[in-house]
């Protein structure tokens, strides 16, 4: 097994040290009230002004057929914002009272050259502290359970496979000039199972673990890959020219849904679009940054406001994702990502709302439909039209039988596709994914669209 430490040079300012199999944090030197102190004392004319402290933190071991591999990852920032007529950022991988200072004094000078003013949403101030309840697993412990995850596999003929089990600890710290003053450190484990099979097809899980690893998941996830894997093993079709560009009806699994709730949170900067949403949608988009257990959670966001769930998009009415730069009152803001740099707008864990169908009902429902499962490619564009290429396409007969199929796309109005939603499971499920470096999630229940335009 090989072990590298890729962590960063400022180790010195928030050390990440390998012991043991564990992930294990030291002190911190400074805290971001006593680095604001610095920051005032250099901008004294702002109006506002932030200082956060950010570190991302991974340890990921992964397992390919006869090697295995633990690599540790890490960065930190300083990062100062200020307000005076505008707004500016300035940011820094070295933390002191001296580099706070200088940055502060960088972005006060740009935000006076800024040629619009600005304001920013009030809001109310926030302090406390929160650490993940999450168990943080050993990676003997990951290690071994992509050995016997990898050997469960081998059996079934799963073709070239890569196994990883990633451990990402983000830990930030934000005091603002108006009284804020938070600390957040939260830890997910995401399992990620990838497998080229030989007749070109690829099955992909990934999966976010809570607390120890061990033989349960292992069994569960290689008997629900195993399913795939028969099934994707069979010589795989391709969508007849004559039909491409047609309607047909689909089902859509969780991850595929989720990026259709992706594609709502990433659309709620334009208000007309919200609107054609809104006017035609049978499905609610929520985003919610403090469900239990749920990758993206977060009780602040980056500039240390409280979090709230938001309805994105309802059938009749929609809210926006908001930071204190884009919104228009506190009750907007909330959303903010973009550390280290400038806050931008940003979901947490957007997923589309329950509905009231079995599993069993969805697929009685559909009859002869296709299949789609994951997202890997997700594109809306200014007009409103959706490009989802799904990870994994199928054919489904009446029967029950899955024919694998090459190359096919979902290219269809958003609106229309949220109008013709049929049906939604009870059962919803958020998979975990990486912005940035940063864990977020999205996902959704089972789907069934009973038109969507295929290529």
């Amino acid at each position: 097994m090989k072990i590298l430490n890729v962590l960063g040079v400022h180790a010195r300012v928030l050390r990440a040290a390998y012991i043991g199999g564990r992930l294990h944090a030291a002190v911190v030197r400074w805290t971001a009230g006593e680095l604001l102190e610095s920051a005032l004392r250099a901008a004294r004319r702002a109006k506002y002004l932030d200082v956060a402290l950010t570190s991302v933190r991974s340890v990921k071991a992964t397992g390919d057929e006869g090697s295995e591999e633990v690599v540790e990852s890490g960065q930190e920032h300083l990062t100062v914002r200020a307000l005076t007529v505008g707004y500016a950022t300035a940011s820094s991988s070295s933390v002191s009272a001296e580099s706070a200072a200088a940055l502060a004094e960088s972005a006060e000078r740009s935000s006076l050259a800024a040629e619009r003013a600005v304001r920013l949403a009030p809001v109310d101030s926030s302090s406390g502290e929160r650490r993940s309840a999450k168990d943080r697993a050993g990676m003997e412990e990951a290690l071994a359970v992509l050995r016997e995850l990898g050997s469960a596999l081998g059996k079934i003929g799963a073709g070239r496979r890569r196994l990883s089990f990633e451990q990402i600890s983000v830990r930030r710290s934000i005091a603002t000039s108006e009284g804020s003053e938070v600390y957040e450190e939260t830890t997910v484990n995401m399992l990620t199972v990838e497998l080229a099979l030989p007749n070109g097809l690829r099955v992909r899980r990934a999966l976010g673990i809570q607390g120890p690893v061990g033989g349960g998941l292992v069994d569960a996830v290689a008997e629900s890959v195993a399913d795939e894997v028969r099934v994707a093993s069979r010589e795989p079709a391709s969508l007849s020219p004559l039909y491409r560009g047609s309607r047909f009806t689909v089902i859509m699994d969780h991850e595929a849904a989720g990026a259709l709730a992706e594609a709502v949170a990433g659309a709620t900067s334009s208000a007309a679009l919200m609107y054609s949403l809104a006017a035609s949608s049978r499905v609610a988009v929520l985003d919610e940054p403090r469900l239990p257990g749920a990758p993206g959670s977060r009780v602040w966001d980056d500039e240390g406001v409280s979090t709230r769930p938001k309805t994105l998009l309802s059938p009749g009415g929609f809210s926006r994702l908001g930071t204190r730069l884009t919104a228009s009152s506190g009750s907007e803001a909330g959303n903010a990502y973009g550390l280290p740099g400038s806050p931008r707008p940003g979901h947490s864990n957007v997923h589309i709302r329950a509905g009231d169908w079995s599993s069993e009902e969805i697929w009685d429902e559909a009859g002869e439909a296709f299949l789609l499962r994951g997202a890997e490619g997700l594109e809306l564009d200014e007009h409103g039209v959706l490009t989802l290429r799904p990870r994994a396409a199928y054919l489904r007969r009446r029967d029950g039988d899955l024919i694998p199929l090459r190359g096919l796309t979902v290219r269809d109005r958003l609106d229309w596709l949220l109008s013709h939603v049929r049906g939604a499971s009870k059962d919803v499920f958020i998979a975990p994914e990486l912005a940035d470096g940063v864990p977020r999630g999205r996902g959704g229940p089972l789907l069934l669209i009973d038109s969507a335009r295929l290529s």
